[in-house]
Parts: structure tokens; sequence; C-alpha cells
């Protein structure tokens, strides 16, 4: 039982020191905070956040599988976000108000969770992880910039270009290798990132494929050309 213990603390002391925003801090700190985090495996989608919360200011990390982060409006989801591994998020800034958003990992998920008073004596100590964070905060607006550019376009654009931003999130830092598998995304979740209709995703793909802008093989996967 203690070898079992060591070995979950071991892990979970690897993977935070991977996630960029910690990077610099020494092995022993690495470890404390290992020691404080809650390590949560996903049999099931499990609801992490929403707005209905209150001023829940949990910090998540993503050592496995995939976030999505939705509005939910007269019971239709509407994607905005998908995080991969090495994701860290969650409504945290101190000033902020509550979530306006839901955040649901998905089964097969690993997640990492930091109390807000851990979190602060974190950043109190190493002011740099404040920095980064920042930095990722603001590269992800960045990213929502685009998605709403993409929002203007034509339906192939929309898919074309949603497909690319969830490649991208996807990537596993924690992987060793680094070559871009193919997507297993059924029509109806392209159709919920993309908000458009599940006809109009289909379609959409054949003439992306016909274009040679994608291959499909025969599971449905999907490459990017």
């Amino acid at each position: 039982m203690g070898h079992t213990r060591y070995s979950v603390r071991m892990e979970k002391v690897w993977y935070i020191s991977h996630i960029d925003v910690f990077e610099g801090i020494p092995d022993m700190e690495i470890m404390r905070i290992a020691e404080k985090v809650q390590d949560h495996r996903c049999t099931s989608p499990m609801h992490l956040y929403s707005p209905h919360d209150g001023l829940d200011r949990n910090v998540f990390l993503l050592k496995e599988g995939e976030v999505v982060l939705y509005h939910s409006r007269d019971g239709k989801r509407t994607i905005f976000d998908v995080l991969g591994p090495g994701s860290i998020f969650g409504n945290f800034l101190p000033n902020a108000e509550g979530a306006t958003h839901y955040a649901e990992a998905l089964s097969g998920s690993r997640i990492c969770i930091l109390t807000p008073g851990d979190f602060q004596k974190v950043v109190a100590a190493h002011p740099d992880v404040l920095v980064r964070l920042l930095q990722k905060l603001s590269s992800r607006l960045h990213d929502y910039e685009q998605k709403l550019r993409l929002d203007t376009g034509s339906a192939l654009e929309k898919v074309l270009g949603e497909l690319k931003r969830y490649r991208r999130k996807k990537r596993n830092p924690f992987a060793l290798l680094s070559k871009d598998p193919p997507l297993t995304l059924s029509h109806e979740k392209i159709a919920e990132l993309t908000g458009l209709n599940r006809v109009t995703v289909t379609r959409a793909l054949k003439l992306l494929k016909f274009q040679g802008d994608i291959a499909i093989d025969e599971k449905g996967r999907i490459t990017l050309k």
C-alpha cells in the first residue's frame, strides 16, 4: 500500500513539473504541491463547475483526456472551447465574478484539483507562475477572437477551422511522440463545435475530403493535410 501511494505521488510530481506554468519551481516545492493536489480519474463524464456553483475558485489541471467548456441555453449546448492535456483552468482570478459557463471532463480524463488557498500560496512563493498564467489567458483570448472570426465565415471555413483548433488543443505535452494522431470526432461533436447542424457538417466534410484538405479513414478518423 505504501509503495502504491508513493507511486501515485511521484506520478503527480511528474505531471505537475511538466505543466509550463510551474516551470522553474524546485523539485521539493513541486513535491509539496503534489501532496496538496486531489487526483480524480473520470470513469464517466464529470461536471467540474457551472454558473450555478457560486464563487468556486478551484484550480484544475488536466493530466489526460479532454475537458469541454460550453454554454447551455434552452437545453442546447454550445461548445466554445476544448482543453487538452497540460491545460490549467478554472474560475480562480480573485476579482472575477462566478463562472459564466459549464466545464465537463469527458470519460477517461484525469484531473488534478488545487484549492484556492493552496494555489495562492504557490503564486505568493513563485510570482512567475502568475505571469505565465496571465500569458496563457491572453493566448486563450486571442484564440477566442479567431473563433469569432471563423463564425462569420462559410460552413466549409467553420468546419476546417474548428478541426485545426481541435487538433492544436489536443496536442499532448506529456506524450513522447510529437506526431498528431488522427482526430476521432463524430459529426455531432463537430456540429457542437461549429454551431452548424449535422447535415451541414456531413456535407462540408465530404467537400473538404474531395478538395484534399482532409483524409477520412474507414473508421471515420480525420487527418488534416
